[in-house]
Protein backbone atom coordinates (compact mmCIF):
# COMPACT_ATOMS: atom_id res chain seq x y z
CA UNK A 1 0.00 0.00 0.00
CA UNK A 2 1.33 3.68 -0.54
CA UNK A 3 0.18 7.09 0.19
CA UNK A 4 0.37 8.71 -2.87
CA UNK A 5 -2.41 9.19 -5.09
CA UNK A 6 -1.77 7.33 -8.67
CA UNK A 7 -2.99 3.67 -9.93
CA UNK A 8 -5.92 2.43 -6.99
CA UNK A 9 -7.04 4.36 -4.69
CA UNK A 10 -9.12 4.17 -1.50
CA UNK A 11 -10.95 6.19 -0.06
CA UNK A 12 -10.68 4.92 3.51
CA UNK A 13 -11.26 5.78 7.35
CA UNK A 14 -8.98 3.94 9.55
CA UNK A 15 -12.31 3.42 12.01
CA UNK A 16 -14.29 1.88 9.32
CA UNK A 17 -14.99 -1.67 9.58
CA UNK A 18 -15.94 -1.83 6.17
CA UNK A 19 -12.84 0.33 4.97
CA UNK A 20 -10.99 -1.99 6.97
CA UNK A 21 -12.47 -5.21 5.22
CA UNK A 22 -11.08 -3.52 2.00
CA UNK A 23 -7.12 -3.15 3.54
CA UNK A 24 -7.23 -6.49 5.03
CA UNK A 25 -7.92 -7.86 1.66
CA UNK A 26 -5.47 -5.48 0.07
CA UNK A 27 -2.55 -6.78 2.36
CA UNK A 28 -3.61 -10.54 2.03
CA UNK A 29 -2.99 -10.11 -2.17
CA UNK A 30 -0.31 -7.95 -2.05
CA UNK A 31 -1.86 -4.72 -3.82
CA UNK A 32 -0.23 -1.13 -4.16
CA UNK A 33 -3.40 0.74 -3.56
CA UNK A 34 -3.24 4.32 -2.32
CA UNK A 35 -5.07 4.85 0.84
CA UNK A 36 -6.55 8.67 1.45
CA UNK A 37 -9.06 10.19 3.53
CA UNK A 38 -12.35 11.79 1.86
CA UNK A 39 -11.54 14.85 0.84
CA UNK A 40 -13.32 17.39 3.23
CA UNK A 41 -15.22 14.01 5.18
CA UNK A 42 -17.37 11.64 4.13
CA UNK A 43 -20.06 13.63 4.10
CA UNK A 44 -18.47 16.75 2.38
CA UNK A 45 -20.02 17.82 -1.36
CA UNK A 46 -16.29 16.99 -2.56
CA UNK A 47 -16.47 13.61 -1.41
CA UNK A 48 -20.33 13.08 -2.60
CA UNK A 49 -18.70 14.09 -6.50
CA UNK A 50 -17.12 11.04 -5.73
CA UNK A 51 -19.55 8.89 -4.16
CA UNK A 52 -22.69 10.28 -3.52
CA UNK A 53 -23.80 7.52 -0.59
CA UNK A 54 -21.11 9.31 1.24
CA UNK A 55 -19.99 6.30 2.77
CA UNK A 56 -16.55 4.57 2.94
CA UNK A 57 -14.86 2.69 1.21
CA UNK A 58 -14.82 3.79 -2.33
CA UNK A 59 -12.14 2.60 -4.70
CA UNK A 60 -11.05 4.41 -7.45
CA UNK A 61 -9.32 2.31 -10.46
CA UNK A 62 -6.87 3.90 -12.79
CA UNK A 63 -9.62 5.17 -15.59
CA UNK A 64 -11.46 6.96 -12.91
CA UNK A 65 -14.27 4.32 -12.45
CA UNK A 66 -15.83 4.71 -8.76
CA UNK A 67 -16.59 1.61 -6.96
CA UNK A 68 -18.27 1.82 -3.77
CA UNK A 69 -19.29 -0.54 -1.19
CA UNK A 70 -16.91 -2.69 0.42
CA UNK A 71 -17.91 -6.49 -0.63
CA UNK A 72 -18.21 -5.08 -4.52
CA UNK A 73 -14.56 -3.91 -3.85
CA UNK A 74 -13.11 -6.60 -2.70
CA UNK A 75 -15.09 -9.21 -5.15
CA UNK A 76 -13.62 -6.80 -8.09
CA UNK A 77 -10.11 -6.81 -6.79
CA UNK A 78 -10.37 -10.54 -6.30
CA UNK A 79 -11.39 -10.61 -10.10
CA UNK A 80 -8.73 -8.24 -11.38
CA UNK A 81 -5.81 -9.50 -9.44
CA UNK A 82 -6.84 -13.52 -9.09
CA UNK A 83 -3.13 -14.74 -8.14
CA UNK A 84 -4.21 -15.05 -4.35
CA UNK A 85 -7.82 -15.92 -4.57
CA UNK A 86 -10.25 -14.56 -1.80
CA UNK A 87 -13.41 -15.68 -3.16
CA UNK A 88 -13.38 -19.54 -3.23
CA UNK A 89 -13.76 -21.05 -6.36
CA UNK A 90 -16.10 -24.04 -6.39
CA UNK A 91 -19.67 -23.50 -5.17
CA UNK A 92 -20.52 -25.18 -1.96
CA UNK A 93 -17.60 -23.05 -0.24
CA UNK A 94 -18.12 -19.80 -2.66
CA UNK A 95 -21.94 -19.62 -1.49
CA UNK A 96 -20.90 -19.92 2.40
CA UNK A 97 -18.38 -17.35 2.31
CA UNK A 98 -21.22 -14.89 0.38
CA UNK A 99 -23.69 -16.26 3.15
CA UNK A 100 -21.38 -15.39 6.12
CA UNK A 101 -20.51 -11.92 4.45
CA UNK A 102 -24.65 -11.53 4.12
CA UNK A 103 -24.96 -12.08 7.55
CA UNK A 104 -22.13 -9.97 8.68
CA UNK A 105 -23.55 -7.41 6.61
CA UNK A 106 -27.19 -7.33 7.04
CA UNK A 107 -27.60 -8.66 10.37
CA UNK A 108 -24.03 -8.13 12.98
CA UNK A 109 -23.32 -4.75 11.96
CA UNK A 110 -26.42 -2.88 11.99
CA UNK A 111 -27.13 -4.85 15.65
CA UNK A 112 -23.23 -3.49 16.51
CA UNK A 113 -23.79 -0.27 15.76
CA UNK A 114 -27.01 -0.02 17.25
CA UNK A 115 -25.96 -1.26 20.68
CA UNK A 116 -23.02 1.27 19.82
CA UNK A 117 -25.22 4.13 19.61
CA UNK A 118 -27.21 3.09 22.64
CA UNK A 119 -24.72 3.65 24.64
CA UNK A 120 -23.84 7.04 23.64
CA UNK A 121 -27.24 7.70 24.85
CA UNK A 122 -29.45 8.45 28.07
CA UNK A 123 -28.75 4.81 29.88
CA UNK A 124 -31.94 2.31 29.06
CA UNK A 125 -31.24 -1.54 30.47
CA UNK A 126 -34.50 -2.48 29.08
CA UNK A 127 -33.58 -1.59 25.81
CA UNK A 128 -29.48 -2.83 26.00
CA UNK A 129 -30.19 -5.81 26.89
CA UNK A 130 -32.69 -6.47 23.73
CA UNK A 131 -29.73 -5.04 21.91
CA UNK A 132 -27.11 -7.35 23.36
CA UNK A 133 -29.40 -10.09 22.57
CA UNK A 134 -29.65 -9.26 18.92
CA UNK A 135 -25.70 -9.02 18.78
CA UNK A 136 -25.46 -12.40 20.75
CA UNK A 137 -28.34 -13.93 18.42
CA UNK A 138 -26.14 -13.06 14.85
CA UNK A 139 -22.81 -13.82 16.69
CA UNK A 140 -24.57 -17.39 17.36
CA UNK A 141 -26.01 -17.18 13.67
CA UNK A 142 -22.35 -16.60 12.40
CA UNK A 143 -20.92 -19.58 14.79
CA UNK A 144 -22.60 -22.29 12.99
CA UNK A 145 -21.27 -20.73 9.82
CA UNK A 146 -17.58 -20.67 10.37
CA UNK A 147 -14.92 -23.02 9.67
CA UNK A 148 -12.81 -25.53 12.40
CA UNK A 149 -9.54 -24.51 10.91
CA UNK A 150 -8.97 -21.04 12.24
CA UNK A 151 -10.68 -19.68 9.05
CA UNK A 152 -13.83 -18.95 8.47
CA UNK A 153 -14.25 -21.28 5.25
CA UNK A 154 -11.55 -23.47 4.22
CA UNK A 155 -7.98 -23.60 5.25
CA UNK A 156 -6.74 -19.84 3.68
CA UNK A 157 -8.10 -16.44 4.41
CA UNK A 158 -11.20 -15.30 2.12
CA UNK A 159 -13.51 -12.74 2.06
CA UNK A 160 -15.38 -13.66 4.43
CA UNK A 161 -12.37 -13.46 7.02
CA UNK A 162 -12.26 -10.00 5.67
CA UNK A 163 -15.56 -9.22 6.67
CA UNK A 164 -15.40 -10.70 9.77
CA UNK A 165 -12.81 -10.05 11.61
CA UNK A 166 -13.29 -6.31 11.84
CA UNK A 167 -17.03 -6.55 12.90
CA UNK A 168 -15.52 -9.18 15.88
CA UNK A 169 -13.31 -6.08 16.74
CA UNK A 170 -16.50 -3.92 17.52
CA UNK A 171 -18.52 -7.07 19.17
CA UNK A 172 -15.35 -7.95 21.54
CA UNK A 173 -15.73 -4.60 22.73
CA UNK A 174 -19.36 -5.13 23.72
CA UNK A 175 -18.37 -7.63 25.81
CA UNK A 176 -18.66 -5.36 29.25
CA UNK A 177 -22.33 -4.73 28.43
CA UNK A 178 -22.87 -8.59 28.64
CA UNK A 179 -21.48 -9.35 31.78
CA UNK A 180 -23.50 -12.21 32.06
CA UNK A 181 -22.43 -14.61 29.42
CA UNK A 182 -19.59 -14.70 26.81
CA UNK A 183 -20.32 -12.86 23.62
CA UNK A 184 -18.43 -15.95 21.52
CA UNK A 185 -19.30 -19.17 21.93
CA UNK A 186 -16.25 -21.79 21.47
CA UNK A 187 -16.44 -22.73 18.37
CA UNK A 188 -16.30 -18.20 17.73
CA UNK A 189 -13.76 -18.05 20.33
CA UNK A 190 -11.69 -20.30 18.79
CA UNK A 191 -11.53 -18.30 15.23
CA UNK A 192 -11.71 -15.40 16.48
CA UNK A 193 -8.68 -15.94 18.46
CA UNK A 194 -6.62 -17.54 15.41
CA UNK A 195 -7.72 -14.89 12.98
CA UNK A 196 -6.48 -11.31 14.72
CA UNK A 197 -3.42 -13.07 14.51
CA UNK A 198 -3.39 -13.46 10.97
CA UNK A 199 -0.35 -11.19 9.50
CA UNK A 200 -3.12 -9.40 6.48
CA UNK A 201 -5.49 -8.97 9.68
CA UNK A 202 -3.53 -7.72 12.62
CA UNK A 203 -2.11 -4.92 11.29
CA UNK A 204 -5.39 -3.78 10.38
CA UNK A 205 -7.12 -4.01 13.78
CA UNK A 206 -4.12 -2.32 15.28
CA UNK A 207 -5.21 0.50 13.08
CA UNK A 208 -9.32 0.44 13.99
CA UNK A 209 -7.57 0.29 17.46
CA UNK A 210 -5.70 2.89 17.30
CA UNK A 211 -8.31 4.84 15.78
CA UNK A 212 -10.50 4.25 18.95
CA UNK A 213 -8.01 5.55 20.91
CA UNK A 214 -8.32 8.68 19.41
CA UNK A 215 -11.53 9.33 18.76
CA UNK A 216 -12.69 8.54 22.51
CA UNK A 217 -9.81 11.14 23.32
CA UNK A 218 -11.35 13.75 20.86
CA UNK A 219 -14.37 13.16 22.52
CA UNK A 220 -13.30 13.71 26.02
CA UNK A 221 -11.88 17.21 24.43
CA UNK A 222 -15.25 17.88 23.24
CA UNK A 223 -14.51 17.84 19.83
CA UNK A 224 -15.73 16.07 16.69
CA UNK A 225 -14.54 12.71 16.12
CA UNK A 226 -13.15 12.35 12.15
Amino acid sequence: MSDGIGGLTLYDLDHSPFAARVRIAVRAKGLDVALVPPPGGARSEAYRRINPLGLVPTLVTEDGTALPESDVIVEYLDERFPERRLVPADAGPRARCRLIIRVADFYLAPALKALFEHTKGPAEPAAGDILVGNVRDYLAAIEGLVGDWGFAVGNSLSAADCALAPLLFFAERCATLAPEAPLFGRRLGAYWAAIRTHPSVAPVLEEMAASQVRRAAARARGEPED
